[in-house]
């Protein structure tokens, strides 16, 4: 949509769009943050998942040129600069003006950690934009940096409207990387259509993976069963870490952990194969996967609360 085809949208407009597009997007983040957050402040909470889902659609765009993406990319990374020292630049799309409130209410609430999480996934963002320009495939250095980003991001934005406004005394913590890893091997195949792999380089030459045929390789099972059980300690490890949060946020954390655990488990029930996974849904592997789901939840529970 070009500057001249868009038409302006007011506060109030944008926060009933937002909210819209997030219960139709995501429905059980939409219902989490509607009892886990006031409605006056999770309204902007859901501006600014709104315009990530937006720009996350547009980088993963199998179908979008690698040149335009940059140029998106770089756009966003502009305007969040722009918009964040108060230099007003003309807005092109809708999701742009939720960019725009969002980092309003960040500055009139003095919140520079919010306008920094937004930052920080767009550089994730943008990190999957380069990789796409070369092979597509991260070394282990950027693996880790761009893993750090991505749930930096995700934790500092939603555990600061979860607690009292103004208090957010964890900028030192990064968490959530579990999640962040059950994300990338739930989407491996997916990923691959859209131009990257999520197997460092490190990884594809220690478990002879070819990345061009990925699926047909046996090596892949070998691959995702160290990878799963590294998850799983992780997992393990951040709930030691969350001990020190407010109850509150604890039970945000614990819900985003056990919600996802069905996915690692499904996987192993299905002998790593990621396409059984996605699509088998038998009774009984079903009833291992959520049993096996319930064990490690119960013992999440334990370390964190």
């Amino acid at each position: 949509m070009s500057f001249n085809e868009y038409k302006p949208i007011d506060l109030s407009t944008a926060l009933i769009l937002a909210d819209e597009i997030l219960a139709r997007r995501s429905p059980k983040a939409n219902f989490l943050l509607n009892i886990g957050v006031s409605k006056s402040r999770g309204q902007y909470l859901k501006l600014c998942f709104s315009y990530l889902r937006w720009v996350d659609d547009i980088v993963d765009d199998p179908d979008g040129k690698v040149s335009d993406k940059r140029n998106f990319i770089n756009r966003q990374l502009n305007l969040i600069s722009n918009y964040s020292n108060n230099i007003l630049t003309p807005i092109e799309d809708t999701e742009e003006a939720f960019l725009l409130y969002f980092i309003q209410y960040g500055l009139s609430n003095g919140n520079s950690i919010i306008i920094n999480s937004v930052r920080l996934m767009i550089e994730g963002l943008e990190m999957d934009v380069q990789r796409t320009e070369r092979d597509g495939i991260f070394t282990e250095s950027e693996m880790n940096m761009y893993i750090n980003k991505m749930s930096k991001s995700f934790f500092d934005v939603t555990a600061s409207f979860i607690l009292p406004e103004g208090k957010y005394p964890y900028q030192d913590v990064i968490i959530t990387t579990a999640s962040t890893k059950i994300w990338m091997i739930r989407d491996l195949i997916e990923d691959l259509e859209h131009g990257y792999i999520n197997i460092t380089r490190e990884n594809l030459n220690l478990y002879n993976l070819n990345a061009a045929n990925l699926q047909h390789n046996n090596n892949l099972k070998l691959y995702l069963a160290d990878e799963i059980n590294k998850i799983i300690k992780i997992l393990l490890d951040e709930a030691e870490i969350i001990k020190r949060f407010p109850i509150r946020v604890k039970l945000f954390n614990y819900y985003t952990q056990v919600y996802y655990l069905p996915q690692i488990f499904r996987l192993k029930e299905n002998d790593f194969d990621l396409h059984k996974a996605k699509h088998c849904r038998k009774f009984k592997g079903e009833l291992k996967t959520y049993f096996s789901s319930f064990i490690l939840g119960v013992q999440l529970f334990t370390k964190e609360f």
